[in-house]
């Protein structure tokens, strides 16, 4: 389950970076696109709540992070996975329309 929650982060990072960040900066290039800027002004209070929160579970979820003690560490149950992995996807859908 680590690695599989390590891949949900990755694929939360590659989204932020594609769908957002890569819309309105080229990174082969580093030419900014102004005109893109609109795509990270949609981005609501709601999305980044979303993307924190799932971003945040998939960290605790993973062994790239060393685990308190105090939290006395459990790990997600199948269907808690499959919905972050639900959530990422209706994410990737709505965020990815930003910049129409």
């Amino acid at each position: 389950m680590s690695d599989w929650a390590g891949r949900l982060s990755e694929t939360w990072e590659r989204t932020i970076n594609l769908e957002l960040v890569g819309k309105v900066v080229d990174r082969t290039t580093l030419e900014v696109r102004p005109r893109m800027f609109r795509v990270l002004a949609r981005v609501t209070s709601d999305d980044d709540k979303e993307f924190q929160e799932s971003y945040a579970r998939c960290s605790r979820w993973t062994r790239r992070h060393d685990k308190s003690p105090e939290l006395n560490y459990v790990a997600p149950t199948v269907d808690e996975l499959a919905a972050e992995l639900s959530l990422v996807g209706r994410w990737f859908d709505r965020v990815r329309k930003y910049d129409q």
